[in-house]
């Protein structure tokens, strides 16, 4: 089981009013103040869904990692000089991330893209056997088995690695837009935002296909509701969506009949704390 640490982070590192941009390479994080008029609510999507429980959440994992491989074999950046010194072999490379630090595009990752055409050009759907990826990278299929994968995929026979990239890469570019948007306090900000978080939660459904139709019903109704954006949360195929409200409309959301666990905004994190502080508090 492989896993991420997003949750974890946002937990000790949260404060008032501001989301964060986490980055787990190396760990760092930094505050995004939000809008003023930035409201969340909390809403059940009425299926459940253990990741730990099936082999979904991982075989996304492995799509990635194996995108990336395939996008350094296909665009040619093993032979360079910088991807030898990085690199020991092309299984060294585990995330997409690796290969945008690669060629320097961390920061701008929607210019990624045209490195993922790479990819596709050898299947313009962007889906490749088990077979094809060993021919591909040259390598046998033991070897695949023992580097690539892990021990919820080992049985995949397929792959889909084009729709997999093109989420990660523009789902990236969406954060920093997100980020400068709420910098710039363009007019309209929560309108932009909201674009941007109905985009990401298509992105997740029909590219990384990790929404589910009870799911992609929730966001529905939240948007039919009165909120400006829904989007899935957490790894998908069940549990919650979280949807942007404007606070002047709150109280119509809720007259809608929308089912909302809770209404939130961003708070502190983890806090330690004497006995004596808290009778103080």
């Amino acid at each position: 089981m492989e896993g991420g640490g997003m949750d974890q982070a946002c937990e000790c590192l949260a404060e008032r009013g501001s989301a964060l941009l986490i980055d787990f390479a190396p760990l760092r994080f930094r505050p995004v103040t939000l809008p003023s008029n930035a409201l969340f609510a909390v809403i059940h999507s009425g299926k459940e869904c253990n990741k730990g429980a099936d082999s979904q959440y991982n075989q996304r994992v492995v799509e990635c990692r194996l995108a990336a491989q395939m996008i350094a074999k296909s665009a040619g950046l093993d032979k360079f000089e910088e991807f030898r010194e990085k690199f020991r072999s092309i299984f060294s490379i585990r995330t997409l991330r690796d290969i945008a630090e690669l060629v320097d595009r961390v920061e701008r990752p929607g210019e990624m893209m045209e490195l993922v055409q790479h990819l596709k050009s050898k299947n313009p759907e962007g889906i490749f056997t088990r077979k094809e990826i060993c021919e591909f990278l040259g390598c046998s299929d033991e070897d695949l088995a023992k580097y690539s994968l892990n021990s919820n995929t080992q049985d995949m026979q397929t792959f889909s690695l084009g729709k997999r990239a093109e989420h990660v890469y523009s789902e990236a570019a969406r954060v920093l837009e997100f980020e400068r948007i709420c910098k710039s306090q363009d007019k309209d900000t929560l309108g932009k935002l909201a674009e941007l978080m109905n985009a990401s939660h298509k992105s997740c459904a029909n590219l990384f296909e990790c929404s589910c139709p009870e799911l992609d019903a929730t966001v529905q109704k939240c948007l039919n509701s009165g909120c400006l954006a829904a989007r899935l949360t957490g790894a998908g195929w069940g549990g919650c969506v979280v949807a942007l409200v404007d606070k002047a409309n709150k109280k119509a959301v809720k007259e809608s009949g929308l089912n909302v666990i809770f209404w939130s905004e961003p708070c502190e994190g983890i806090e330690a704390f004497s006995f004596e502080e808290f009778k103080k508090k």
